[in-house]
């Protein structure tokens, strides 16, 4: 495929699980009432997809995503609690179109897992790009 061309891809979204720090609850008792949400964009155009919390956020939806070998994807969870317009990120990983499609031998499929941990200053978020069916590759999220 030639980089310059512009092309169709499906970009499935799955679920998202994490335990909550206690240091980031909220004053109320409404910690159940956030909303989560995985926002993707490709070169800056989003689509976003919402469910209410739990401590598994299942999406299971395939995205038609369009774009360039060189078109950045980038896959962000976040929430916003109930009745709020300020979201905060829970994890996010970015990389090129062509580097998601290089993970598989056959250009067909391409799996991007996001590992949230707690971070140490010095430390970058961990993302794991698997090759269907040919095991995994560990890249942090600036060697994408």
């Amino acid at each position: 495929m030639d980089s310059d061309e512009h092309s169709e891809y499906a970009l499935f979204v799955g679920a998202a699980e994490w335990t909550r720090d206690p240091k980031d609850q909220y004053d109320d008792d409404d910690d159940d009432d956030d909303d989560v949400y995985a926002e993707v964009s490709v070169d800056g155009a989003r689509q976003v997809l919402r469910t209410m919390y739990t401590k598994t956020s299942h999406w299971n939806e395939d995205l038609k995503i369009a774009g360039h070998l060189s078109s950045i994807v980038r896959i962000e969870i976040k929430s916003v609690v109930h009745n709020s317009s300020e979201s905060r990120s829970v994890a996010r990983a970015e990389t090129s179109l062509g580097n998601l499609l290089e993970t598989c031998a056959d250009g067909d499929a391409a799996a991007l897992e996001l590992t949230v941990t707690t971070l140490m200053p010095d430390m970058r978020e961990q993302v794991t790009v698997t090759d269907v069916g040919k095991g995994a590759k560990h890249f942090t999220a600036d060697s994408m």
